[in-house]
Formats: structure tokens, sequence, C-alpha cells
């Protein structure tokens, strides 16, 4: 068994969304009538708890589900999103997939994005999802805050830094995504060490700037 939340992400009047709502979950049972569930609707979520008789039937399973909400945000419905928490065994194990399913809404919450995404699709982002925004934030001034200062075009270091960790600091693959030559990479890279204090050769160095670099892309996209 695994859990799906739906979120109705925007809406105004406490009414109107009751009727989106039970919208919703007519839906969802016309497209799953001959899946094992139970299904019901709450204030602006919709809760799917789904049976399978084999695990084989996931992957079906999701891509409906998939195509249901894809098909919601088509017709300029509400935004609408979604989790999924992992599948197990047993009725005891149900709130385990309901946490994940609310956690892995939450990402996406987050990211303020539509759609749908599993629990184990977030990744190392399930670490950070009950940080406060402001601590995150607060944690990017510090690392990037110095490359803003520095003598060079407009957050052109901090672009450097981003490309350079999204290419496996590969010098060779960042020159070519970033448009120069080799050895304008490393002295831009060079002066990032310098302004932030570090060393690309050391291993708790990089994993600072690795996790600040993940974050910025997802968290403070």
């Amino acid at each position: 068994m695994f859990v799906t939340l739906f979120k109705i992400r925007s809406y105004q009047d406490l009414q109107v969304l009751e009727a989106i709502i039970h919208r919703l979950v007519s839906i969802i049972k016309q497209q799953m009538a001959r899946a094992e569930k139970i299904v019901y609707g709450f204030h602006n979520k919709v809760t799917l708890l789904i049976s399978l008789s084999s695990a084989d039937h996931i992957s079906s399973i999701t891509k409906l589900l998939d195509s249901i909400i894809k098909e919601w945000n088509r017709k300029d419905g509400p935004p609408l999103s979604a989790g999924i928490g992992n599948s197990y065994y047993g009725v005891e194990n149900i709130r385990k997939s309901y946490d994940e399913a609310g956690k892995a809404l939450s990402y996406l919450t987050e990211q303020n994005r539509p759609g749908m995404i599993r629990y184990g699709e977030i990744g190392l982002n399930r670490f950070f999802l009950n940080q406060k925004p402001e601590e995150i934030e607060r944690f990017l001034n510090e690392i990037f805050s110095p490359l803003w200062s520095h003598k060079a075009k407009k957050n052109e270091l901090e672009k450097t830094l981003l490309v350079y960790t999204n290419s496996n600091r590969s010098a060779i693959q960042a020159a070519e995504k970033l448009h120069i030559h080799i050895n304008t990479l490393y002295q831009r890279l060079k002066k990032i060490e310098e302004a932030l204090n570090l060393s690309f050769n050391n291993t708790e160095d990089m994993l600072k700037i690795e996790l600040a670099c993940h974050l910025k892309r997802t968290f403070n996209a």
C-alpha cells in the first residue's frame, strides 16, 4: 500500500474550494475505478490510499496519477501538486507512507511547483524540509555574499562556482559551459578560494560548497 496526497495550492473562496475538491475526488475515482483504494477530501487536500496486489503495478499507477495531475493543470484548474509515499506491506505502515507523501508534497510547496513527486525522488532534500527558509537563506548568504562584493562582473564568480560544482568539478566541462578559456576558469576558481577563504582540495570545504550550491539550485532557485 502507499499514500498519495494532493493539494490545491491556491484558492479564494471556501465554498468554491469545496466544489473543486469534490470534483477532484470524482476524477480520481473515475480514472482509477479498477484500483483498490480509499479516497477522501478535506479542506484543500485529497488523500488517496491505494492497495496493490503486486509491487509491479506501482509504475503504471504512478503514471496514471501523473496523467491526472497534468490534465488537471492543463485545463487551467487551480494549481495542483501531489506527493507520493513509498509502498509498504501491512496496515501498520500506512502512517509511514502518509508522512513520506506529506514531506514530498512539502518539497513541491517550498519549490512553488505544481505536478507530482515521489518521496524517493527528493533525495538529499528530505533533510532540509523542516529547516526554516530564513535559516537556509542565512547559510547561503554566508557562502555566496563574499563573491558578490568581489571586484568582478555581477554574479560572475557565483555562476562560475555553480557551473563548476554542477559539472562534477570538471574544469574542461565547466569552461565549455561558461564559454571561457580554461585558464580563465582557473583564475576565477582561485579568486573564489581567496574570497571564501577555503580550498577546493579540502574535503570539508568542498562538502560545504557542494551543499551550498545544491541548496542554491533547489530551495533558493
